[in-house]
Parts: C-alpha cells; structure tokens; sequence
C-alpha cells in the first residue's frame, strides 16, 4: 500500500511522467512551467477537453449566482453580489465531477508541486476562473504568505488546466519569472496596480497546463475580446 508522495512517485504510472531537468530548471530558476497539450493528459483525465467545458458551463448554470461562494457565504450576502463580479467562479471542484478530481492527480502537476515543496503535498481545492467582457484584470499578487527571510522551501503551488485557448485579448495570465525568490508581499516593492517592466503573458493553447509557484507575483488579464 502506498502511503506518502515517495511511493507514489515512483509508481509505474508516474514514474515515467518525470519533469525533465531543463524543466525542472524553468521551475526553479523562473517559477513556472507551461507544459504544451499532449493526449497522456487527456488520457490520464478520461475526458475530452470540450467535455470538461461542457461539465464546467453545466455547473455554473446550475449555481447561478451563487458559483463559487463556498465557504464565503457571508461575503456574498454582505456584498449582495458575486464573490469576483469581474469573473466567473467555480469552487469545490474536487466533489462536483471525477474528471476534476483526476485533474488533481495528473502526474505532471504531482511532479511539479513535489518537486517545488520538496516534502509531502495535500490537495487544498480545485477552481474555476473566467474572466468576464471588459473585466478580469487583477493586481499583481502572490497566492501563499511570502517569507520574510531567506527562504529554505515554499509550501504552495498553483496549477492551471485551459479549457480554452488563453490570448492575450481574453484575459492571459502575466507573470513576473523569477519573483518567487523576492521576501515579503510585491507592493513593498512595486505599485502592484500597475504594469510590470519584466512582465510576461502567457498565451497557451486548450489543454495545456501551467504549473507556478504560489510566491510568483502574477495577475489576471483584462477580457478585451469577450471569448471564454
């Protein structure tokens, strides 16, 4: 019986899934990795990606408003409106479909957070972000509390399955590579409102997958185009 990230590791079905080392360098060196579509994916998944759009457009129809509020019930009827007006969201993926949850398991995303935390990882949620016509654009931010000193390890990362392809008219996400390694919060060093000089978008193509480090200051784009 498997029982930690070691063994499953070197299991039959990931082992072969390794991260190369110019990739693992990426990683380490810049933060993030944007893996191209590729049909051991889509296998590993049991679903199509039209499939999954269709499970996620089923979900939000069926929540309306209220997608995406668990757990932040009391923000949503404080507001009076959606937990990001600017976006549509999808939260507690991980119970609503299986296919979500074999996201979660995909072994370049395992590989990936193990490989950046370096000890045994947990699942902490499985979303779904959209950014609206016109809206979307974020500040640049970090996802985990930054460290305040030379850090030894990171504890959090982020991973991004497409279900669509992501332009730089639609709302991509930009990134500041290398920006992991900086301590405290990114508006002790910037005006996080505003453009970075190094920052870069990330266009990807349906299917492919983005792993990040939950310290790199990054952001939302702005929906120009409309197109999901």
């Amino acid at each position: 019986m498997i029982k930690n990230i070691s063994g499953i590791l070197n299991s039959k079905d990931y082992i072969h899934r390794k991260l190369s080392e110019s990739k693992i360098k990426k990683l380490e060196e810049e933060g993030y990795l944007l893996i191209e579509p590729n049909q051991d994916c889509l296998n590993w998944i049991g679903c199509s990606i039209e499939n999954l759009r269709n499970t996620v457009d089923k979900i939000k129809k069926k929540e309306g408003k209220d997608a995406g509020s668990e757990g932040k019930e009391e923000i949503l009827r404080k507001n009076k409106q959606t937990i990001e007006p600017g976006a549509e969201r999808i939260g507690n993926l991980v119970n609503k479909s299986i296919f979500m949850r074999k996201i979660a398991t995909l072994p370049e995303i395992v590989w990936g957070s193990f490989l950046i935390i370096k000890d045994e990882i947990k699942l902490s949620s499985v979303l779904f972000r959209e950014p609206k016509k016109n809206s979307g654009d974020q500040q640049i931010h970090i996802d985990w509390i930054p460290g305040e000193s030379k850090l030894k390890n990171y504890n959090s990362v982020v991973a991004f399955l497409y279900l669509n392809d992501s332009t730089v008219e639609n709302g991509a996400t930009k990134v500041i590579p290398g920006t992991h390694k900086m301590f405290s919060y990114p508006d002790k060093y910037i005006n996080p409102k505003q453009p970075h000089e190094k920052e870069i978008f990330i266009t990807a193509k349906a299917g492919s997958i983005l792993i990040m480090n939950s310290l790199l200051w990054h952001k939302g784009g702005n929906n120009f185009s409309g197109e999901k």
